[in-house]
């Protein structure tokens, strides 16, 4: 399929201009520029290559945005980078959110094929914002218009564990004790702990 034919289809089912949507939703939220580069590069990698067709779509958006846009095109730095922005894209706009879909979907369209590891990183980072179900919704139009209406929305086996935030720790940490507390005493394991 034509990357014209793609971009023409992903303006109808995403509104506004395909990409410049996108570009136009992340010029408006400077904090999201990063995490949607993150995500960006993580799905052009997913298949264990990045294109140059896939290169160039991630510079023409984000080299004006993000000036060292090519330290993300290494797998650990765009993981790094996701992890640590990921309380950013939790909280995101549905608006936001949609774009980000939109944006992933051309990058991945970019080359002229979408293989089952992108599609399964596109759905792991949904779910790893708790937007599995949104993102899910958005991809079956475009899987048919790239011509592959049978990949898998199940998002296989890829997983994108993070680690604990420092307030998430500090809960866990007051309601194990509480419920020491509430027992009067117990035992917990200095791992646990």
């Amino acid at each position: 399929v034509p990357l014209a034919e793609v971009e023409e289809e992903l303006i109808a089912l995403f509104g506004g201009e395909g990409v410049a949507l996108a570009e136009d939703v992340l010029a408006g939220l400077e904090h999201l520029q990063d995490a949607a580069l993150a995500c960006a590069a993580m799905v052009a990698l997913a298949d264990g290559e990045l294109s140059e067709r896939e290169s160039d779509v991630i510079e023409r958006v984000f080299a004006p945005l993000v000036p060292d846009w090519r330290w993300y095109l290494a797998w650990d730095n765009a993981l790094q980078r996701f992890r640590e922005v990921t309380p950013l894209l939790v909280s995101a706009s549905f608006d936001a959110l949609r774009a980000l879909v939109g944006l992933l979907t051309h990058v991945t369209g970019a080359d002229g094929t979408l293989s089952q590891s992108e599609v399964d990183m596109i759905v792991a980072i949904g779910d790893c914002i708790g937007r599995g179900t949104l993102f899910r919704s958005l991809l079956p139009p475009v899987l048919r218009t790239l011509g592959e209406p049978g990949l898998r929305l199940d998002g296989g086996t890829v997983s994108l564990p993070l680690a604990a935030r420092a307030d998430d720790v500090d809960a866990a940490l007051a309601a194990g004790l509480a419920g020491l507390a509430r027992r009067g005493g117990g035992r917990v394991t200095v791992r646990r702990l």
